[in-house]
């Protein structure tokens, strides 16, 4: 047996079924690089640095890949969310260890902490994601250190007459870096016991709930840490213009971070 060929129609005046069929047909939409899955598409980015090929061994291969890390920071990363979510993948597991090595003791740092800990925002912006705009604020320190470095390696590669200069993302560890882990940390910390919330329904707290006074939770993207050597505050900020001292605290040199979140998120609930 041999089954017939399809029917054809033939969109005339003489066959209604064929038009309405074809005004049915959604419209055929030509593959785009950012219409790629996912995990395509980083293969594409990956793709873009020197290959085992050859064509570029040694310092010339080095440099190359260091081109090319600042042609994604500066460039390729800004062409669509799914490019960006590509190219961030790639800078952040390339910069990361030197991220974490520059970190200062007694401070620590997690620039990705658990989804549970820090539970996706919902917002109709489809770019407002935990990963184009992470709920936890370490990560946009990190971002921030990538764009420095990268930057810098570049102008090294490109002239003699530029001089590496270590201040550069001296601000970044000296302040920044404890500054928003230290916010992430009384984020978790002040989930936890209920008085700050993260966007969406928190962890419930550890301790026995009858112990909790009712109280109205802090909005995350409304909190800030005023950081310095010795003192420490919990800043509350409901609009650009607006900002208050909940309440502050003494700190030494060398008292964890850890700690700290502790004393921020006990002098809240006590305030």
């Amino acid at each position: 047996y041999v089954a017939p060929p399809p029917t054809v129609f033939a969109v005339d005046g003489d066959n209604p079924y064929a038009a309405w069929l074809a005004a049915r047909t959604p419209p055929k939409h030509k593959p785009t690089l950012s219409t790629l899955p996912s995990h395509l598409l980083l293969e594409v980015v990956y793709s873009t640095f020197p290959q085992e090929d050859g064509n570029h061994e040694g310092e010339s291969k080095i440099v190359r890949q260091r081109e090319n890390l600042y042609w994604l920071e500066t460039s390729l990363r800004l062409v669509s969310r799914k490019m960006y979510i590509a190219c961030m993948h790639i800078l952040r597991s390339t910069y990361l260890s030197t991220y974490d090595s520059l970190v200062r003791a007694p401070y620590t740092s997690d620039p990705f902490p658990s989804w549970e800990v820090f539970p996706a925002i919902i917002d109709r912006n489809p770019y407002h994601t935990p990963i184009v705009s992470p709920v936890h604020r370490e990560l946009c320190t990190l971002d921030k250190f990538i764009a420095v470095l990268a930057h810098e390696d570049f102008l090294l590669d490109s002239t003699s007459l530029h001089l590496g200069r270590s201040e550069a993302y001296k601000d970044i560890f000296d302040l920044m870096q404890p500054k928003t882990r230290l916010e992430d940390l009384v984020a978790i910390e002040g989930a936890r016991f209920g008085v700050i919330s993260l966007g969406r329904s928190s962890p419930p707290p550890s301790i026995a709930s009858d112990s909790i006074p009712e109280i109205t939770p802090i909005p995350f993207s409304c909190v800030s840490v005023s950081f310095s050597p010795r003192k420490l505050a919990l800043v509350y900020s409901p609009s650009p213009t607006t900002k208050r001292t909940l309440v502050e605290v003494e700190r030494s040199r060398e008292e964890t971070l850890e700690v700290c979140a502790k004393r921020l998120v006990t002098a809240l609930r006590d305030w």
